[in-house]
């Protein structure tokens, strides 16, 4: 009987996520692109997500958010250059968030300017000391460095703040290898 529960689980969400998709363009809520981009980017369709992104900032250049996001799609899309100039935007609107400052530092480790990437990764953990995704950061950056030790510390900062992290736990087994 537990498992015909889990069953039901992705069926039930096929269906919410089917009526969101028929009926998101007629709902009134502000942002309406930005959500038809967030609705894109979950069902994986990177570049119709792009469009919705795009249209928010016609829409609404004021939105950090959509641009962190076409930021994101960018530097997967391997253009750093765009998601540099995508991320800048999102910190010039909202400069004290620290995960705009962390994905930023993350194409400038991308294209090699680890000094620029270190200054923008402490300035996140200012902002915001227990972001985890942030002190990973920093051990991927530290191991990029090949400073093993300070990687080593990073990531238990990490796993201080979520010992349950599997991000953070499959890390700390990389850095420990590379130790020994």
């Amino acid at each position: 009987i537990k498992t015909m529960k889990y069953h039901f689980v992705p069926i039930i969400f096929s269906l919410a996520l089917l009526c969101g998709l028929l009926f998101y363009g007629c709902a009134s809520a502000p942002h309406s692109s930005f959500n038809r981009g967030i609705i894109h980017l979950n069902i994986g369709d990177k570049e119709e997500a792009e469009q919705a992104f795009l249209q928010e900032i016609e829409e609404n250049p004021q939105n950090a958010e959509a641009w962190n996001q076409l930021g994101i799609i960018a530097f997967e899309s391997n253009d750093s250059g765009k998601a540099k100039e995508y991320f800048r935007k999102a910190i010039e609107i909202r400069p004290t968030n620290a995960n705009y400052l962390r994905n930023l530092a993350i194409v400038y480790a991308d294209m090699g300017k680890t000094d620029i990437a270190n200054r923008m990764l402490q300035k996140a953990l200012d902002l915001d000391p227990l972001n985890i995704e942030t002190h990973i950061a920093v051990a991927k950056l530290r191991l990029l460095q090949n400073k093993y030790t300070e990687a080593q510390q990073a990531i238990e900062k990490a796993l201080d703040i979520d010992p349950a992290n599997q991000d953070a736990i499959i890390l700390q087994d990389y850095i420990n290898e590379q130790i020994q």
